[in-house]
């Protein structure tokens, strides 16, 4: 929900415009996406364009894929008709050998990351054209890590749907937000 209302619920971003919010004519990345709640909820919620989920540890992978099959299984027949979960991908893959990663909003569950994690990470997000992140890391992190475009606008507080309580920041694209704002 979070993401579908960012120039609303960020203070900074009040008055940015509808292209920062999660849309259905957004793409959506779940970096670390584990058993797939996230991403799920994401797609079924927003009906975003595309929706990839990237998870390096096989057996998380294999449970969301499960989950995805089970969840396909109890579309209701107006889902199933709107192809709800059309655009949707599960990768057993590890987000740091990515060449980029182009997709309008990009969360990363990274609060278990390595540093060397976050380095990889930071070095494809740098290559890559990306509009909003949110992330558990601080801006000093990301930048130390080399992720230098990234520029915070907000810290968000929630619980995620595994029930934790987080503190995630939000960060916008600086090289994107300057070109958006030529062109205004």
């Amino acid at each position: 929900r979070i993401l579908e209302h960012l120039s609303e619920i960020v203070p900074s971003m009040r008055g940015w415009g509808p292209m920062w919010n999660l849309t259905s004519d957004s793409t959506f990345l779940d970096i670390g996406s584990g058993y797939g709640k996230v991403i799920f909820h994401t797609k079924m919620r927003t009906n975003c364009r595309r929706a990839l989920g990237v998870e390096c540890v096989t057996a998380r992978h294999l449970i969301a894929e499960q989950a995805l099959t089970k969840l396909q299984e109890q579309l209701t027949d107006e889902e199933k008709a709107a192809d709800s979960l059309a655009g949707l991908q599960l990768l057993d893959e590890d987000a740091t050998n990515f060449e980029d990663m182009h997709f309008t909003h990009v969360y990363i569950f990274d609060r278990v990351f390595s540093r060397h994690t976050l380095e990889g990470i930071a070095e494809v997000l740098q290559r890559s054209d990306w509009y909003v992140m949110i992330s558990s890391k601080g801006p000093r992190v990301w930048w130390s890590c080399g992720l230098r475009k990234a520029q915070p606008v907000g810290r968000i507080r929630f619980v995620t749907t595994g029930k934790e309580r987080c503190t995630c920041f939000v960060y916008i694209n600086a090289q994107f937000a300057m070109s958006a704002a030529a062109l205004m």
